[in-house]
């Protein structure tokens, strides 16, 4: 075989200088196939190979590769299975830093986050929640697993789509990405105990629960019976410290007990001529006290002191001999002010029929 001159091979392009080394080696080196050179150039521990594998890697030389094969070979079974193989240990890694290897690696503290047992559960940790920022959470942890799952439900980051489908895929990706975090590791248990939470207040069936316990979507009907119990212990602690603070204004809207007969009345909401899931509820008026941004106000243990009520009980609505009867008559000011606001509430009220 006959070989160009290494002054014309210079002045050739690419692939002829591509086509002249293959000739070369087949010529000296005729059982060295360029599956086994490569295999080599790629494996090989010695230092000379190494320093020049490294360079090729270091310049995105692998990558570009990629994209060539991935164009030949994206419909071969087999480099698809090779692909999404790989891509699934990746998530797999991923998930790990918040499942079994939690106790190391940068993402410690969003995981023991997401680890919630019946003890874990408060008020606060109920008020909290947020869909949106247990997406972030979910996209700054697990990124590639997310962008699996945008391209799957195809409806982010599209323009054509509407905000409430985007918003609604959203929703899916992180309730799918916490189930799969559920079922690597039950203690990952955030999102299925607030699921859990909804599902108590819908009065769902235990047997629905345990069957959106088993896909990871809730937490076991007996997790969330102690749920309920830890966050009604919690939620007295809270009203109890609310109760116990003179500083706060409060205000006692009761349910259904009618307090005059002494007896459970029909609850509105539920329908039951029974004590139903709640007594009483406990308002925080807002209020403030007397401070700088509002000298003089009344605080609120003047205007809830009983000793007070009591000093004036029976003539609190008698009018002082300073007060003239004709300054709590209507005038014609008031008169005008009730017929406007008067007419602007039956027009509001037409309007919505």
């Amino acid at each position: 075989m006959s070989f160009e001159n290494p002054s014309n091979v210079s002045r050739s392009t690419s692939q002829d200088k591509v086509i002249h080394v293959l000739s070369f080696m087949k010529a000296q080196y005729p059982r060295f196939s360029l599956r086994l050179f490569l295999t080599t150039l790629f494996s090989s521990e010695n230092h000379t190979l190494k320093q020049k594998t490294r360079m090729f890697l270091s310049d995105d030389g692998a990558l570009e590769l990629m994209d060539i094969w991935w164009t030949q070979l994206k419909e071969e079974p087999n480099f698809q299975c090779w692909v999404v193989d790989h891509a699934a240990l990746i998530c797999d890694k991923e998930c790990s830093r918040l499942s079994d290897r939690a106790s190391e690696g940068p993402h410690y503290a969003d995981a023991q986050f997401l680890r919630i047992s019946p003890k874990d559960v408060t008020v606060n940790l109920v008020e909290s929640f947020r869909f949106d920022d247990l997406t972030k959470r979910y996209d700054r942890t697990t990124p590639h697993l997310q962008t699996i799952l945008r391209k799957v439900i195809g409806k982010e980051g599209t323009h054509s789509t509407e905000a409430e489908a985007v918003q609604e895929a959203r929703y899916g990706r992180t309730s799918i990405t916490s189930m799969i975090l559920n079922q690597r590791s039950r203690l990952l248990s955030y999102h299925p105990t607030i699921n859990s939470f909804v599902l108590w207040d819908s009065q769902v069936p235990k047997r629905i629960v345990q069957l959106l316990n088993k896909i990871g979507w809730s937490v076991s009907h007996t997790s969330q019976g102690r749920c309920i119990s830890q966050l009604s212990q919690d939620a007295v602690r809270v009203a109890r410290d609310v109760a116990c603070d003179e500083s706060k204004l409060k205000l006692l809207p009761y349910d259904n007990f009618n307090w005059t007969a002494r007896a459970w009345e029909v609850s509105a909401t539920h329908g039951a001529a029974q004590h139903d899931q709640v007594s009483a509820m406990l308002v925080v008026l807002n209020r403030p006290d007397t401070s700088e941004s509002s000298p003089g106000a009344a605080s609120a243990q003047h205007l809830a002191s009983v000793e007070r009520f009591e000093s004036t009980a029976g003539h609190r609505h008698r009018l002082s001999p300073e007060d003239a009867l004709q300054a709590v008559i209507p005038d014609h000011n008031d008169h005008q002010s009730f017929r406007t606001r008067a007419s602007i509430h039956i027009s509001h009220i037409s309007s919505q029929r």
